[in-house]
C-alpha cells in the first residue's frame, strides 16, 4: 500500500469509530492520519472528523481549537457541521461561541 493511501485508510476507519462511539479509537486514528494527510480534501475531512469526536467526547476547548482551525484552513467543512449540528454537534447547539465559530464570522 503506497503512504499516500495510510491517511484515508486511518480516516474512513476512524469515521466508522466514530459512529459506533469509539471515540478514544477514532481520534487515535484521525491523528495517525494527519501525519499521512496531503492532500487539502483529506485534511478538511480528518479535522472535521476530529471535530466531531470531541463534540460527542464533551471536550468544548479542543472542538473550538479545531473549528478556529478549519476557518482557516477548510472553511468548506463548516457547511458539514451546520449539516450535522442536530446530530454529531448536538451538544453544542445553543451554545454561542461554537455558533458563531461555525457560521464563518470572524
Amino acid at each position: 500500500m503506497r503512504l499516500t493511501h495510510l491517511a484515508r485508510l486511518f480516516s474512513y476507519r476512524a469515521g466508522i469509530l466514530k459512529r459506533l462511539l469509539r471515540l478514544d479509537e477514532a481520534e487515535a486514528d484521525l491523528h495517525i492520519a494527519e501525519a499521512y494527510a496531503t492532500r487539502d480534501y483529506e485534511i478538511g475531512d480528518i479535522k472535521y472528523n476530529l471535530a466531531a469526536v470531541y463534540a460527542l467526547g464533551g471536550q468544548r476547548e479542543k472542538l473550538l481549537e479545531v473549528i478556529q482551525d478549519l476557518q482557516q484552513s477548510a472553511p468548506k467543512e463548516l457547511s458539514n457541521i451546520r449539516a450535522r449540528l442536530h446530530d454529531y454537534f448536538r451538544p453544542y447547539a445553543n451554545d454561542h461561541a461554537f455558533l458563531k465559530a461555525i457560521s464563518g464570522e470572524r
